[in-house]
C-alpha cells in the first residue's frame, strides 16, 4: 500500500494584518476623540470665562441703584459741608478755604441730587463745572477776579439748590431763596478779601438748607 504525502496547509497572514489595522484604527479614533473632547472643554471654559468677565464689566458699568448706599453717602457729604460751615469763621475765608468750602458744597449737592434722581445725575455736570472753575482761586495773579469767580460759583450752586428744593422739598422755599440772596450779596467789583463776612454768610445759609433737606429725607425714609 502506497504512502500518501500530506502537506499541512499554511495559515494566511491576512487575518493578522486585518486585526492589526483594526487595532491601529481603534487607537487613532480613541486618541482623536479624547483630543477633541479636551479642546471642546478648553473652548467651553474660555467662553465661560469671557462671559463671566463681560458680565462683571456690565455690572460695574450699570450698577443697580442702591438706596441704602445713596442715603449713607448723602448723609456723609452733607454733614461734611455742614461741619465746615459751622467750624469756619469770617477770618478763615481766604481763597484756599473758600475753594474748599465750594468743593464740599458741590459734593454735598451732587449726593443730594443723585439720591433724589436715583443716580441719574441731573445736576452733576453743572456742579462738576463749578468745582473746575473754582480752581482759579489758586492763581494769585487772578486776585482781582476772585470775587467774580466766587459770585459765579455761589450763584450756580444756589440755582441748583433752588431746583432741588422746587422739585423735592416744597416747604423750604424761604431757605433756598436765602441762599440765592446771599450769593447775590457778593460784589464782583470788590476784592474778595473785603467780603469775608458775606462769603461766610453764604456758606451758613447753604448749610442751613442742606441740613433741613437731610432731616426731611431721613424722616421720609423712616416713614
Amino acid at each position: 500500500m502506497a504512502d500518501l504525502n500530506v502537506e499541512k496547509k499554511k495559515k494566511s497572514p491576512i487575518g493578522w494584518v486585518i486585526l492589526g489595522i483594526v487595532v491601529v484604527a481603534l487607537v487613532i479614533w480613541f486618541v482623536a476623540s479624547d483630543t477633541e473632547e479636551v479642546q471642546d472643554t478648553a473652548q467651553f471654559n474660555q467662553e465661560q470665562e469671557q462671559t463671566s468677565e463681560y458680565g462683571q464689566e456690565q455690572s460695574q458699568a450699570v450698577a443697580p441703584y442702591d438706596a441704602n448706599r445713596s442715603r449713607t453717602e448723602t448723609n456723609s457729604a452733607v454733614q461734611e459741608f455742614v461741619v465746615f460751615a459751622e467750624e469756619s469763621s469770617e477770618d478763615d475765608m481766604n481763597p484756599q478755604t473758600v475753594q474748599q468750602g465750594i468743593t464740599k458744597l458741590a459734593d454735598a449737592l451732587i449726593a443730594v441730587a443723585n439720591e433724589q434722581t436715583q443716580g441719574q445725575g441731573t445736576w452733576e455736570g453743572e456742579l462738576d463745572q463749578i468745582k473746575q472753575e473754582i480752581n482759579q482761586l489758586q492763581d494769585e495773579n487772578l486776585n482781582q477776579q476772585h470775587s467774580t469767580v466766587i459770585r459765579s460759583a455761589f450763584s450756580s450752586a444756589a440755582n441748583v439748590i433752588q431746583n432741588i428744593q422746587n422739585q423735592y422739598y416744597p416747604g423750604l422755599e424761604n431757605e433756598a431763596s436765602n441762599v440765592m440772596d446771599a450769593a447775590q450779596e457778593i460784589d464782583d467789583q470788590e476784592l474778595a478779601s473785603e467780603q469775608k463776612d458775606e462769603i461766610h454768610s453764604f456758606f451758613e445759609e447753604a448749610a442751613n438748607v442742606l441740613e433741613k433737606m437731610e432731616e426731611r429725607s431721613i424722616t421720609t425714609s423712616v416713614e
